[in-house]
C-alpha cells in the first residue's frame, strides 16, 4: 500500500515464479496509520496475502497565496503605468 497521485488504483502483478500479489495504491487520507488487508487465492501459503501499515504525513502548503497576490498586484501596477504613459 502506498500513496500515489490522489487516485485509487488496484492492479495485479505477476512475478517470474508462481507468486502473485495484489498491489493497492490509495491516497487522499488524513495523517495517521491505516491498515488494508486483502485475500488472494493464488498466494501459495494458505491463500492469504500480507498488508502493510503506513503513516501519511501532513504536507504543509507553502506561502503560495501571498506570492500569487503579490505577483498579481505587480502585474496590475505595471499595466496601470503603461496605460498612464
Amino acid at each position: 500500500m502506498h500513496l500515489h497521485h490522489r487516485a485509487w488504483q488496484y492492479r495485479r502483478q505477476r512475478r517470474p515464479r508462481t507468486d502473485s500479489e495484489l498491489v493497492a495504491a490509495l491516497s487522499g487520507f488524513a495523517a495517521g496509520s491505516y491498515r488494508h488487508g486483502f485475500y488472494d487465492s493464488e498466494t501459495p501459503v494458505s491463500g492469504q496475502a500480507f498488508f502493510r501499515v503506513a503513516d501519511a504525513a501532513v504536507v504543509p502548503l507553502p506561502a503560495a497565496l501571498p506570492l500569487l497576490l503579490t505577483g498579481l498586484a505587480g502585474l496590475g501596477f505595471v499595466s496601470r503605468r503603461r496605460r498612464a504613459a
